[in-house]
Parts: C-alpha cells; sequence; structure tokens
C-alpha cells in the first residue's frame, strides 16, 4: 500500500514516517534511509523520526560512518528536545558504538535516572539495561555489569547474551 501511494505521488511525512519505519523493520535499511531523506527533505524537523532512523542505524552498527551520520541525526533530534528519554538513549547507544564508554555511561546515567518516567522502559523492555550492561562491560565496571545483566533475565528470562555474559562475569576474577 505504501508503495501504491507513493507512486501516486502522496508525499504526506506521516505516511512517509511509517513506510521507512516498516521498511526498517523489514531489514530493508537502504530502502528506508531513502524514505527517511525523501521525510527529512520535506520536513527537515521530525524529531521522533530523525531518532528513529537513528537509533536503528546506530543498533545495526553496519559501518562507522553510517554510525557517525545516525549520532548526528540523534544530535538533531536532542536539539529539538534535549530532555527527551529515549533520544538520549539513542544518545547514549551512539557514543557506546563508536567507542565513547565514558560519555556513553554519563548520559545513559541520565537517561537510568529518568527511565521511570517512561511506561515499561525498567519493566518490560530490556534495552535499557542491555545498553547499560555493555558499556559498564566495555568499561570493565563488572559489578554493575553484572547487576544489569540479571535485571535483563528478570525481563527476558532466556536471554542468551545476558548468561552468557553473567557466566563470564561471574566465573572472572573479582572486579577491583
Amino acid at each position: 500500500h505504501f508503495r501504491i501511494a507513493l507512486d501516486m505521488g502522496v508525499q504526506d511525512p506521516e505516511m512517509l514516517f511509517s513506510m521507512g519505519a516498516n521498511l526498517l523493520a523489514l531489514n530493508k535499511v537502504d530502502e528506508a534511509i531513502a524514505i527517511f531523506k525523501q521525510l527529512f527533505q520535506k520536513k527537515p524537523r521530525q524529531a521522533m523520526a530523525l531518532n528513529h532512523l537513528g537509533y536503528s542505524l546506530v543498533d545495526l552498527n553496519r559501518n562507522e560512518k553510517e554510525v557517525k551520520w545516525a549520532a548526528s541525526l540523534i544530535d538533531s533530534a536532542l536539539a529539538m528536545d534535549p530532555h527527551n528519554v529515549a533520544f538520549l538513549d539513542s544518545k547514549g547507544w551512539a557514543l557506546y558504538r563508536l567507542g565513547d564508554y565514558e560519555k556513553a555511561l554519563q548520559v545513559m546515567n541520565v537517561v537510568e535516572a529518568h527511565a521511570a518516567e517512561i511506561e515499561g522502559m525498567t519493566t518490560k523492555d530490556p534495552t535499557l539495561y542491555e545498553h547499560l550492561a555493555a558499556i559498564c562491560d566495555a568499561l570493565k565496571l563488572n559489578d554493575r555489569a553484572l547487576g544489569y545483566y540479571k535485571k535483563i533475565l528478570v525481563m527476558v528470562p532466556n536471554h542468551p547474551q545476558a548468561k552468557a555474559r553473567i557466566k563470564a562475569l561471574t566465573s572472572s576474577s573479582p572486579a577491583h
């Protein structure tokens, strides 16, 4: 239906966002990027769309150039809505992907402090704790990482990465 609308010349920003998001969900990333670029040409100040595409590309982590571009999209979204917890989470994950673990942790500490304000962010969706665990793991903050991995297992009992990292962290030497 989206293709038919595009073929008919429909360029509604909401339709473009829906189409881009659906293409991302189908892992048709390059097609999604093209659709989002059309959206940004029509309406450049679409914070939700900027963050959605930015986070998706950061999470895919296909290459450093794309992750840097994605981080700039997230920065643009944050410029419009600097206190948006989801956008800040995206920023923290982008910093992690780019290897700036200290800054990533600083941003994610803010996200964690405000996460309870978002329905389900600390109870239903393990993404926040996956990000925090990976960042703490990278910084060798083993006890803190272990705590986040355990929180992930509360939400997703068979989470393979959390199980593997708990096993590795508990069998290694104690953190200092």
